[in-house]
């Protein structure tokens, strides 16, 4: 249940695509990149020291030392020598003998000395990108130390031991590279695309003002927040027949319903217009819904496509285009002759008519305030759909002939500026905003 409400989230879907492609475009970076840069080769040769008694000019011993004692002072003289495989004059030896073509800190960048634990043994380490050079540079190393640690035999003659290292155990032209592991970057390229994923998402919500909280919604307005409706799917753009069937709208437009009836008590006989910025935001769906909601609550509802551009509501429902609003204002024909009976049930439908060439001034008339002022008498309510106010004045001009706008607010799709930008416009035009309306809010974001 939790999984399918998730796929039918469609900002939770948008995360999920976002941060699925930054891994995978971090991966496929990392894959290019192992194909581009030259891999690396390691070869290793071991070095086996050891630290025996220094014999006196006679050919007695210095002293006397156990086998056990001479391994042990073996052992932590490995330690030392360690670190003199990778000094300065052991790498320009190598240097030297092997003609490289660089400096002695950049060949110790190349080298690594460890002694192993708990034995004489020093395994030293060259890299380079010619798996053959990798090995010259180890064995070479290991043969230079050596002779390096024999020279030092003899530069300290009071010394009691006598200290050796031997190659005892040739470095070999490595068969593969140690880097770079393709599979082991392009999972750090993974790793690394999803943290960047997750860093983008974070930076656009933190600098996404889009409203999708009806709290957040009501303390940015000041208005009643009378509820949601959810994304209802049409069946096409145009096409909003389905709409007053579908069960979850309609025990959303009940909430908003009651929410109406408690903010406006003597709501019976008035005029509402639903307005939003722009256009498909959900608004002529909540226009249907609430008119089926009332009118099973016992008002008589009408319904007024005043969206005389787009005429959606005229469409979608199949209305006769030949008579409606834009006649009754043009021809100054009477309400009884345009109101189309019983088109939703026990709904009462006045298209948006013929087509006009001046929509605005058809509404700013004396006609149109006459007309539905006619209509107060006759209806419990009367709710007008209307063209988004982003573009036209249409909405806030009808506004101004009724009892007051609900305000569509589709889900994540606009700023404070362009619901206040809706409000001013309805304020400025002589109406008054009852509420506001969260719609399009997906399955899962809904409370």
């Amino acid at each position: 249940m939790r999984t399918s409400k998730f796929f039918k989230n469609g900002r939770a879907m948008r995360r999920l695509i976002t941060l699925v492609s930054a891994g995978i475009l971090g991966a496929a970076l990392a894959a290019i990149v192992a194909v581009i840069v030259p891999p690396t080769y390691e070869a290793t040769a071991t070095v086996y020291v050891t630290s025996v008694t220094r014999p006196l000019e006679d050919g007695t011993a210095l002293q006397q030392r156990s086998a056990l004692v001479e391994t042990q002072d073996a052992q932590q003289k490995t330690l030392t020598l360690a670190s003199l495989a990778t000094s300065d004059v052991v790498a320009e030896r190598v240097i030297n003998t092997l003609d490289l073509p660089m400096t002695p800190n950049r060949l110790l960048d190349r080298i690594d000395a460890r002694a192993l634990p708990q034995t004489v043994l020093i395994e030293i380490s060259a890299r380079d990108r010619s798996p053959a050079m990798a090995r010259e540079i180890a064995n070479t190393t290991a043969l230079e130390f050596s002779d390096y640690a024999e020279r030092l035999n003899t530069e300290t003659q009071d010394a009691a031991a006598i200290t050796t290292a031997r190659l005892v155990d040739p470095a070999l032209t490595p068969p593969k590279p140690i880097a770079p592991t393709v599979p082991a970057l392009i999972a750090l390229g993974l790793l690394a695309g999803l943290g960047v994923g997750v860093l983008v998402l974070s930076v656009l919500e933190r600098t996404d003002a889009r409203i999708r909280d009806g709290g957040l919604l009501q303390s940015l307005t000041a208005l009643p927040y009378l509820g949601s409706t959810p994304w209802v799917r049409t069946g096409g753009k145009r096409n909003l027949s389905g709409v007053t069937a579908n069960e979850t709208l309609a025990e959303s437009v009940k909430a908003i319903r009651t929410n109406l009836i408690q903010l406006l008590p003597d709501l019976r006989g008035r005029l509402l217009t639903i307005v939003s910025s722009e256009d498909d935001s959900g608004k002529s769906a909540l226009t249907l819904g609430l008119a089926r909601a009332f009118q099973q609550a016992g008002f008589k509802v009408l319904i007024v496509d005043g969206d005389l551009r787009h005429r959606s509501l005229t469409t979608s429902l199949g209305l006769d285009k030949e008579r409606g609003l834009a006649d009754q204002l043009i021809a100054g024909k009477s309400a009884g002759e345009v109101i189309q009976t019983g088109i939703l049930d026990r709904i009462d439908v006045i298209s948006a008519g013929q087509p006009s060439e001046y929509p605005s001034e058809l509404l700013g008339s004396e006609a149109f305030s006459r007309a539905i002022e006619e209509l107060r008498g006759h209806y419990s309510l009367v709710l007008i759909d209307t063209p988004g106010i982003k573009d036209f004045t249409d909405g806030a001009v009808i506004a101004r002939n009724t009892d007051g706008a609900v305000l569509a607010v589709p889900f994540h799709r606009h700023d404070p500026q362009q619901v206040s930008s809706s409000i001013d416009a309805i304020l400025k035009g002589g109406g008054a905003v009852v509420g506001t309306v969260m719609t399009l809010v997906p399955e899962s974001d809904r409370s």
